[in-house]
């Protein structure tokens, strides 16, 4: 796997990825309609979904140069508002983008996602989802993650924003066990869920990219068997992640200035 894959904030210690870039945008009217047809004159190679979703009539996704999904297209709104027809909330040039998952973990991930916008001359109306994650095997100050989360649904702590909560773990003999919680509605702007991400990869979905992070920011060793080293030997290391799920309007955001830039 390449070093464009690195992390970011890896010197600094910290784990820190984008999980899922989503944005509501608009065709451009000259270039429209951008389809998949579209795209292939354009040199893209195109994999089409038969059927759409309930606001859009068709999805696909374009490419990278390894046959790998790079952006994941929605187009042609199912009730579109146009010069033929006032029903409907989307302009016939809506359209929602996404960063597939893979390329969210790349170290210029928004960048590649604004430079397609630019070149096929999108305009980005707001951001729809947007995912920001911290991988950790335990807190700051060496609490771990597991009996911090049973101590929590002990009644240890409370939680007063967010107080709406939903969990997931085992039901066994020797006990119930849980591994995942979550904070929010999914009409919440902002929803939280924290878990352990080492057994999601495990018993889920295995994603390389995820754990290739983990190798460069240090929280394992062995990539493949995904271990960490330490004195005596070799162990599989917990991984648990924050993950932080925001949708909002657009109008709801500010800018961060950085050396006079937003």
């Amino acid at each position: 796997m390449e070093s464009v894959w690195k992390n970011e904030e890896s010197a600094a210690g910290r784990c820190i990825n984008i999980d899922w870039l989503e944005c509501y945008c608009l065709e451009n009217y000259r270039l429209y309609p951008c389809n998949a047809d579209f795209f292939r004159s354009k040199g893209w190679q195109v994999l089409e979904r038969d059927y759409g979703t309930r606001q859009y009539n068709e999805m696909f996704s374009l490419l990278d140069q390894q046959g790998l999904p790079f952006i994941e297209v929605r187009r042609n709104p199912v009730a579109a508002h146009n010069e033929h027809s006032q029903i409907g909330i989307f302009s016939e040039y809506s359209c929602h983008l996404r960063l597939t998952n893979r390329y969210c973990y790349h170290n210029r991930a928004i960048e590649l996602f604004t430079e397609f916008c630019h070149t096929y001359e999108y305009e980005i109306r707001r951001i729809f989802r947007l995912d920001l994650a911290l991988d950790f095997e335990c807190f700051d100050k060496g609490d771990d993650p597991h009996k911090f989360l049973l101590r929590y649904l002990a009644g240890r702590y409370s939680k007063i924003n967010q107080s709406h909560w939903a969990g997931r773990g085992d039901d066994r003999w020797e006990g119930r066990d849980c591994n995942s919680i979550s904070w929010g509605s999914l009409k919440s702007m902002v929803s939280t869920k924290f878990y352990n991400k080492t057994k999601e990869l495990k018993e889920v979905k295995d994603k390389p990219y995820i754990r290739y992070a983990w190798l460069k920011c240090g929280l394992i060793d062995d990539f493949h068997k995904v271990l960490k080293r330490k004195d005596d030997g070799w162990y599989t290391p917990q991984i648990w992640r924050v993950e932080f799920s925001i949708r909002s309007s657009v109008k709801k955001w500010f800018a961060i200035e950085l050396n006079g830039e937003a």
